[in-house]
C-alpha cells in the first residue's frame, strides 16, 4: 500500500501543477495582485487574456524540455532519483508562483513548474511499466526499478524488490519473482548486444522503432486533441461564461477534479480487462458524442441564456471527464510506453512530442474562451487517433523485437 500511495503522488504532482492554474483563474486576488483586468468586456482584458494564454504556453513549452530531461536523469541517476529532481524543481516552481508580484515573475514560475511536470510525466510511464507486474499494468506501483538495478549489476537488490512487489502467499518460494529477474537479466544481456551492434541511436535509425515513435506521438496527440486541456485549464472560465458566479465556478471545478480522480481509479481497474485498444476507441466515440452535445448546448445558451441550457452544458462537462478518465487518460500513457522494446523505452517515453502538441492546444485555448458568446469547444480539433497495439497482459520482456 505504501508503494501504491507513493506512486500516486507522481500523477497528482503533474496534475496539480496544471490544474491549480484553473482554480487560480477563478480567484479575484489573482488579477488584482498581478495588476490584470478581470472584466472580459473591459478594454484591458486583451492583455489579461495574453497572460493567461502565455501562462499555459510556457508551462507546456518547458514541459517539452522536461521530457528530455527525464530520459537523461532516469538513466544517469536512477528512476527514483529522477523523481526527486523533478520534485525539488516543482517545489521551487510552486513557491515562485505563490510569491509572484508581477506577470513576468508569474510566467517564469510557470516555466519552472512546467519543467518539473514534463519531467514527471515522461518518467512515470517508463517506471510504472518496469515495476508493475503484467496483470496490473494500468494500475500504479513503486520503489527503484529492478531493471535499472540489473543494468547496474545490483541483482540482489533487484530480486529483493521483485519479491516484495510480487509476493504471493500461495508461492512461498517466490518463483514468479525469480523467474522475472532471470527474464530481465537475459533480456538486458540481449539488449546490450543489440546496442553494441546497432548503436545508441537505434530509436531513430531503425525503421520499426521510428514507426513506433510516430504511433506513440499519434496516441498522445489524439489524447490531447479531444479537448482535455481546454476543459481542464479553462473550466472555471467556462462556468463563468454560462452565467455562474466565481464561488459556484470554483466549487464546480473542485467537484470536477474530484470526480476525475475517482473515475481514474476505476479506469485503472478496467484497463486490462477491456484492453487498451477497445478502451481508447470507446472513449473517443463517447467523447465525440459528449462534445457534439456540449457544443450545441453552449450555442443554445448563447442565443437563449436560460438556466436549463447552463445546467445541461455543465453536465456534459462532467460526462467528459468520466469518459476521458475511464477510457483514455490512463491507457494513452501505458500504450505509448508498452509498444517500445524495453532497451529504448525510457528514451522513447522522454521524447516529449506530446508536450509540444499540448503547448499548441493550450496556447489557442485562452483566446477562444475570451470571446464570450463565441465559445466553440468543437474547434479544439475533435479529430482523434487510436492504437492497435496491446500486450494483452504479456510482459514486454517476453515480446519479440518487432
Amino acid at each position: 500500500m505504501q508503494v501504491v500511495c507513493f506512486a500516486a503522488f507522481g500523477s497528482l504532482f503533474t496534475g496539480y501543477s496544471l490544474a491549480v492554474f484553473a482554480f487560480t483563474l477563478g480567484q479575484p486576488t489573482f488579477y488584482s495582485s498581478l495588476g490584470l483586468e478581470k472584466n472580459p468586456t473591459a478594454p484591458g482584458y486583451s492583455h489579461t487574456n495574453d497572460i493567461i494564454g502565455a501562462s499555459n504556453g510556457v508551462f507546456f513549452g518547458t514541459g517539452f524540455f522536461g521530457c528530455f530531461l527525464a530520459g537523461w536523469a532516469g538513466n544517469r541517476f536512477g528512476r527514483v532519483n529522477g523523481f526527486r529532481i523533478a520534485a525539488i524543481t516543482g517545489i521551487i516552481g510552486g513557491v515562485l508562483q505563490c510569491a509572484s508580484q508581477s506577470p513576468a515573475m508569474f510566467l517564469v514560475s510557470r516555466a519552472v513548474a512546467g519543467l518539473a511536470a514534463g519531467h514527471t510525466m515522461a518518467a512515470m510511464p517508463t517506471y510504472f511499466t518496469e515495476v508493475a507486474p503484467p496483470h496490473s499494468r494500468g494500475l500504479i506501483t513503486v520503489p527503484e526499478s529492478p531493471r535499472f538495478l540489473v543494468q547496474h549489476d545490483d541483482h540482489q537488490k533487484a530480486l529483493e524488490i521483485l519479491v516484495r512487489l510480487h509476493h504471493d502467499p500461495n508461492d512461498p518460494n517466490n518463483t514468479f519473482a525469480h523467474q522475472e529477474l532471470e527474464m530481465i537479466v537475459q533480456r538486458w544481456r540481449a539488449e546490450k548486444e543489440v546496442v553494441r551492434v546497432d548503436g545508441r541511436w537505434r530509436l531513430f535509425t531503425k525503421k520499426a522503432n521510428r514507426q513506433r515513435l510516430v504511433l506513440a506521438w499519434l496516441v498522445m496527440a489524439g489524447g490531447q486533441n479531444i479537448g482535455p486541456l481546454v476543459i481542464n485549464n479553462y473550466n472555471v472560465l467556462l462556468y463563468g461564461s454560462l452565467g455562474l458566479g466565481p464561488t459556484t465556478s470554483l466549487l464546480l471545478s473542485a467537484v470536477y477534479n474530484t470526480v476525475g480522480f475517482i473515475i481514474s481509479c476505476i479506469g485503472g481497474l478496467m484497463a486490462d480487462r477491456l484492453g487498451r485498444r477497445k478502451s481508447m476507441i470507446t472513449g473517443y466515440v463517447l467523447i465525440t458524442c459528449v462534445f457534439a452535445t456540449l457544443t450545441g448546448m453552449i450555442a443554445k445558451y448563447n442565443n437563449n441564456p436560460t438556466k436549463s441550457w447552463a445546467v445541461g452544458a455543465t453536465v456534459m462537462i462532467y460526462l467528459f471527464v468520466v469518459c476521458y478518465n475511464s477510457f483514455i487518460d490512463l491507457n494513452q500513457f501505458t500504450v505509448a510506453t508498452e509498444i517500445f522494446p524495453t532497451h529504448i523505452r525510457n528514451q522513447a517515453s522522454a521524447t516529449g512530442g506530446w508536450h509540444l502538441e499540448e503547448m499548441d492546444c493550450a496556447m489557442g485555448g485562452g483566446d477562444g474562451l475570451s470571446q464570450v458568446g463565441k465559445i466553440d469547444i468543437g474547434a479544439e480539433r475533435g479529430d482523434s487517433n487510436h492504437v492497435e497495439a496491446t500486450t494483452n497482459s504479456v510482459p514486454m520482456e517476453q515480446k519479440q523485437d518487432m
